[in-house]
């Protein structure tokens, strides 16, 4: 949903099937439709074609209507992965003080409420 919120973007089709027809297309009176290529900032292609998976524009290339965008981009799932297990530690000690302080709240609320005292 947040294509919708860019500026450059007309109209998102919310359930669209996996595979764009020609049909559909010309239904819905589209000009254009975007594909998009996650590459690296040198322009290498940094996604693997999956056999498995059918080109959902397969039967669009052939008529142009398909514009291949490149999307430079150092985000990677191996960069993703090696940024969670290098801010592991700075996450893991920030839940600890948080689990401590909650842990202390409620331990207070409790001897309070058992000493007969009003609960802030």
């Amino acid at each position: 949903l947040s294509v919708i919120g860019c500026h450059h973007v007309d109209d998102v089709v919310l359930d669209a099937p996996w595979t764009v027809s020609d049909a559909l297309i010309k239904s819905l009176n589209v000009s254009v439709v975007v594909d998009g290529r996650l590459v690296d900032m040198s322009g290498q292609r940094t996604e693997e074609h999956n056999p498995f998976v059918p080109d959902p524009f397969e039967s669009l290339r052939p008529s142009g209507a398909v514009q291949v965008v490149e999307i430079k981009s150092e985000t990677s799932v191996s960069n993703i992965v090696s940024r969670v297990a290098h801010n592991r530690d700075r996450w893991e000690q920030r839940q600890a003080a948080k689990a401590k302080a909650e842990e202390g709240f409620w331990q207070e609320k409790h001897a309070n409420a058992a000493n007969g005292q009003a609960c802030h």
